[in-house]
């Protein structure tokens, strides 16, 4: 009889550490919604070179140059942003990203782009352009980013 109650103890406790482990993998989950902050739908752009919400002004590192920028309060010791933004492209076009006018990233059909982002208010831009000079475009979304922000491509 005593190999038998161990042998009922023994099941007990694996089918408890079992739900313990469902339910650690359920919480985990539940943490990372596929549901995004918002959705934007596309719109045509007759002539990419009138585009207003792109800044003309190339980024040129300089050799040799400290560039002289200061490191964003977003920033800590160990390197990690405060807020993470999450391009999700749910189209089968190559979009162009930019953050305040200034590019940062290109995404690929129906891919994600993550970029860090000082927390704040920022201004979300996306395109993609054309061969015929004409493109399509998503935004300018104007949001507010804490820790994590994700905004869906659509057609």
């Amino acid at each position: 009889m005593r190999h038998f109650g161990s042998r009922r103890r023994w099941v007990g406790l694996v089918a408890c550490g079992c739900s313990a482990v469902l339910m650690t993998a359920t919480a985990v989950h539940a943490q990372r919604s596929s549901a995004p902050d918002q959705v934007t739908r596309k719109v045509r752009v007759r002539d990419i070179n009138a585009d207003t919400n792109i800044s003309r002004s190339p980024a040129v590192n300089i050799r040799d140059k400290p560039s002289g920028v200061a490191p964003p309060a977003g920033k800590g010791r160990a390197g990690k942003p405060q807020c993470l933004v999450t391009v999700d492209n749910h189209t089968d076009l190559i979009t162009k990203t930019y953050v305040d006018g200034r590019f940062s990233g290109t995404v690929r059909p129906f891919g994600e782009l993550a970029m860090s982002i000082p927390p704040g208010s920022a201004l979300l831009y996306a395109r993609a352009e054309y061969d015929d000079g004409s493109a399509d475009a998503w935004g300018p979304v104007r949001v507010t980013c804490r820790t994590m922000y994700v905004w869906r491509l659509a057609d």
